[in-house]
């Protein structure tokens, strides 16, 4: 992993911004405290003063291991996040009723340790790459379609629950380090979920057109 520089200028964040420690460590640190429920209060506060890409990967990521009822637990501060992305906020911000949201310790420090390891994982891929695609007026496509997926996890649809969580993962990866591959891959895992909505969909319209 490259650090903050290169994947920070294309989110219109400050470069000089500091990240005390790799986003695995923290979210290690994270899965190891001691109160009976982690809140997303609490798990910002852990996570400190990170982009926009770090913070969304923080939590699309979790977002795979849960069932698609409680992915919305993540969803739903997701679709803020990105759509101040999309529309240049500077820094991210959540409302506070949003950040009292909450997981049991048990189930949270589940979650944080299989997230940390593909965190782990992602950090040694990544890597500055197709610099044409690392322009602000990509990562405000890639925030529009964030939106989309977000509110994508918030449903009860199992399998698109799933490539839009692996969708969201792709782009905050690529927004983090300014890795044009991984950004085309959110756009395939964007384009595979937009897929299974629209099988779903039909499918049920089908149905209810039966009754």
């Amino acid at each position: 992993m490259t650090g903050p520089a290169a994947g920070e200028l294309i989110l219109g964040l400050d470069e000089d911004a500091p990240e005390p420690q790799r986003l695995s460590d923290a979210l290690d640190a994270l899965a190891q405290g001691q109160s009976d429920r982690l809140s997303l209060e609490d798990a910002l506060e852990a996570l400190g003063a990170r982009s926009f890409g770090s913070l969304m990967l923080a939590m699309a990521l979790p977002a795979m291991f849960l069932p698609p009822g409680a992915a919305a637990l993540l969803g739903a501060p997701l679709v803020v996040i990105s759509a101040q992305l999309m529309i240049g906020r500077p820094r991210p911000w959540l409302p506070r009723r949003m950040r009292g949201l909450s997981l049991s310790r048990e189930r949270a420090r589940r979650v944080l340790g299989a997230t940390a390891a593909k965190v782990r994982w992602l950090e040694q891929a990544l890597r500055p790459r197709l610099a044409s695609l690392c322009r602000p007026w990509h990562a405000r496509a890639v925030a529009a379609a964030c939106v989309c997926l977000s509110v994508v996890l918030m449903l009860p649809a199992p399998f698109a629950h799933t490539a839009a969580a692996l969708g969201v993962v792709a782009f905050a990866a690529g927004l983090m380090e300014a890795d044009g591959l991984a950004l085309l891959a959110g756009w395939g895992f964007a384009l595979g979920c937009g897929a299974l909505m629209a099988l779903l969909i039909g499918g049920a319209a089908r149905g209810i057109g039966l009754l």
